[in-house]
């Protein structure tokens, strides 16, 4: 599924380097132990898919843009309702809640 995204890139100090980035995150919804995790296959800006490309700097970020897709709410949110799962507990932190799949 790709998903539109303007994620910032930040320095490890938390500088912007590139804010509000207009990309999609080819991406699907894993399932490891019973818990949804992100796997992206790809960023792209328009039909370049900048991980893939033979551009260094066009390369490095797409990888970090992916490693921040990996661990984004917003993402995993959008994968979520796609794939229709649901949480049963009674909050987040509810230690017998668990994820529910639509049956396939």
């Amino acid at each position: 599924m790709r998903i539109e995204w303007e994620p910032t890139i930040r320095d490890d100090d938390g500088n912007e380097i590139v804010p509000d980035y207009l990309c999609e995150v080819d991406c699907e919804l894993e399932w490891d132990n019973g818990e949804p995790a992100v796997s992206v296959n790809g960023v792209y800006r328009g039909d370049l898919d900048l991980i893939r490309s033979g551009d260094l700097l066009a390369a490095v970020l797409g990888t970090r843009i992916a490693s921040m897709a990996e661990d984004s709410d917003f993402i995993m949110d959008k994968l979520l309702a796609s794939d229709g799962a649901v949480w049963t507990g009674r909050g987040a932190l509810d230690p017998e809640g668990a994820w529910r799949r639509p049956e396939l």
